[in-house]
């Protein structure tokens, strides 16, 4: 590979980097009294876009309901989804919704 393209590369990945979304994370851990034990300063990579967690999103196959599988997928409990779904296995839009507020 020539210079001038070693060059010209690692401009592009300077530049797309330049413009990555970051973020600043202060982690501290206190006592009881307010005693600081510890402080953690973690810079990253910022998620560019919020997770699609619209019910059309969750309902995979387009069935218009959200069975256990695709609640699981969507990060909802087990625990939840039976307490929500009930006997008849499934969230309708309302459910989902409700769950997704908690």
């Amino acid at each position: 590979m020539s210079k001038k393209r070693v060059l010209a590369l690692g401009l592009m990945l300077a530049a797309t980097s330049a413009f990555a979304a970051k973020e600043t994370v202060i982690t501290t851990e206190t006592l009881p009294d307010g005693t600081v034990v510890s402080r953690k300063v973690e810079v990253r990579e910022a998620p560019s876009t919020p997770p699609d967690t619209s019910f059309a999103s969750a309902d995979r196959n387009g069935d218009g309901r959200v069975d256990r599988t695709e609640a699981k997928d969507m990060g909802i409990t087990s625990t939840i989804f039976a307490g929500m779904a009930g006997k008849k296995g499934y969230l309708t839009p309302q459910e989902y919704e409700t769950v997704m507020q908690q």
